[in-house]
């Protein structure tokens, strides 16, 4: 707590949950347990989970079926040799486009569309790449009939008692590759879901194919399925300024830092005009380094 909370590392709120309990929580001077964090790039691993999810539900077929089956205007064109693994894996071979100009963009989605393929599908490592993950939200749209957001709630949500904003960019698409507005708890309970295998007081939420497929690049220290390696021993979900989620399923710990949040603008989870999120860089937080300290700590 000393490490997260020193001075100008900014953080608004440390939740860190073993065998299914709080164990440790603080806050900020003005900040509570009810008050939102928000998830930057920790919405990515949201996604992977409705992925798979929707793979569970038997509304996907397989990874290796073609982005074209969600993406109609894709067939017979070069894009439909893009599969669903390369999407999650980022290795679609397509522009890379992030930054300011896509989190500025009014349709996020249509510009991920557009984007040039540079190569072949699956030949490259990954490029990580905010575009990529609105492809894999729209799959999850186009196979579910519902938006991320929708799906998130009654298919994850409801049972595991998560709420949350999604943003959405100013065309109506969910940003899937970032921008979960949810409190600190409701963060630790989609971390518990996946410390305890995608099972949830004896109910799979998701299958343990699932949480192995997803989880298998992270444990090989490689990035894949939009889960980062968590040292050997687990998996972590990081966002912009040091949000996190890190899950250690075998000492059944799951250990969350965010950032103290202002959601600017006209109060509505919308990226249109002046509404962005708020936070600042930390000074010098790492989040290997408090992670370390974490897990050193259950295991003393």
């Amino acid at each position: 707590m000393d490490y997260a909370f020193a001075a100008d590392e900014d953080t608004g709120a440390v939740v860190i949950v073993r065998n299914g309990r709080i164990v440790a929580e603080r806050y900020a001077d003005d900040r509570g347990p009810d008050d939102q964090a928000t998830s930057w790039s920790v919405a990515k691993s949201f996604t992977s989970a409705l992925v798979g999810a929707a793979l569970d539900d038997g509304l996907i077929d397989s990874l290796d079926q073609s982005m074209a089956d969600f993406i109609p205007a894709w067939r017979d064109t070069d894009k439909a040799a893009i599969t669903l693994r390369h999407t999650m894996t980022l290795r679609t071979a397509l522009e890379v486009l992030d930054g300011g100009e896509f989190y500025d963009g009014a349709d996020q989605l249509q510009m991920s569309l557009d984007r040039a393929l540079t190569g072949t599908p699956g030949e490259q490592t990954y490029d990580y790449s905010n575009a990529d993950v609105m492809l894999a939200g729209e799959v999850v749209r186009a196979a579910t009939g519902m938006s991320a957001e929708a799906y998130l709630e009654t298919r994850i949500g409801a049972t595991i008692s998560f709420s949350g904003d999604w943003w959405t960019d100013s065309a109506g698409h969910v940003m899937t590759y970032c921008c979960l507005d949810a409190t600190p708890r409701d963060f630790a309970r989609f971390g518990l879901l996946f410390a305890r295998r995608g099972q949830w007081n004896g109910h799979a939420v998701l299958s343990n194919d699932w949480f192995t497929t997803s989880t298998e690049p992270a444990y090989n220290d490689e990035y894949g399925f939009y889960w980062w390696p968590g040292g050997g021993v687990g998996f972590v979900a990081i966002g912009l300024h040091g949000q996190i989620i890190g899950i250690y399923p075998d000492a059944d710990l799951v250990a969350t830092r965010f950032s103290r949040y202002t959601r600017v603008g006209d109060g509505r989870p919308v990226r249109k005009g002046g509404n962005y999120h708020g936070t600042n860089e930390p000074a010098s937080f790492e989040v290997a380094a408090f992670l370390d300290q974490v897990y050193a700590a259950i295991e003393g």
